[in-house]
């Protein structure tokens, strides 16, 4: 990503996604989506179009994958490639959080991109690596959306922690927040305020999803 212009279409996604400059190294373009892909998987069919490419590391920094984020209007906004099919755990910043410290689990890399001590399982419906013993999951907020609110049910009946956002957010997710103005400590501090487990997550649930 470094070595593209400023005027790139690419570079001016991640620019306009305010992605944090220290992140860009570790970001790359492919052009033709589908012949990127063939490269690790001559099986896999994806359009041709371009995407922003996001390196998968586990815990070792080993490179397990990859997801391909659209950068124009796409049915399809995320791709996930995993190298290894018997991968059982695929996150984004494994590599990077402290295991010993709450653990902040989102759904999408951009928004993990923004947080310290974060990952992204790459939607909810992947598993998180049970090395994360101390973590806080925050959805999108989307109290209309059903797989949003089947994954709250979930995790809710697991005893999990998690992030319901308070009444006065507005945004969908944690990047649309920075897009607004607020800054990652008062993003974290919003998530620390709402975070509910158990018995007062239900209650908390089942008024958000009322909004």
């Amino acid at each position: 990503m470094v070595e593209l212009s400023d005027d790139h279409e690419c570079k001016q996604y991640v620019l306009s996604r305010k992605i944090p400059e220290k992140f860009h190294s570790d970001l790359f373009y492919a052009e033709n989506f589908a012949e990127f892909v063939s490269r690790f998987d001559e099986d896999k069919k994806v359009g041709e179009e371009p995407r922003l490419i996001i390196p998968l590391r586990d815990a070792k920094s080993r490179l397990i994958g990859f997801q391909g984020r659209a950068i124009y209007p796409s049915e399809v906004k995320y791709i996930t490639i995993k190298f290894n099919q018997d991968q059982q755990y695929l996150a984004y910043g494994m590599n990077t959080v402290n295991l010993e410290q709450t653990v902040y689990v989102l759904e999408g890399p951009i928004d993990a991109m923004f947080l310290p001590n974060s990952v992204a399982i790459l939607g909810m419906n992947h598993e998180l690596d049970p090395s994360v013993t101390d973590p806080v999951f925050v959805l999108d907020n989307e109290p209309r959306n059903r797989e949003v609110l089947k994954q709250y049910d979930k995790l809710i009946e697991e005893n999990r922690k998690v992030c319901i956002w308070t009444d006065g957010i507005k945004e969908k997710d944690v990047n649309d927040m920075v897009l607004s103005g607020k800054t990652p400590r008062e993003i974290i501090s919003i998530i620390d305020n709402n975070t509910y487990s158990g018995m007062s997550a239900k209650l908390r649930f089942t008024k958000w999803k009322k909004l």
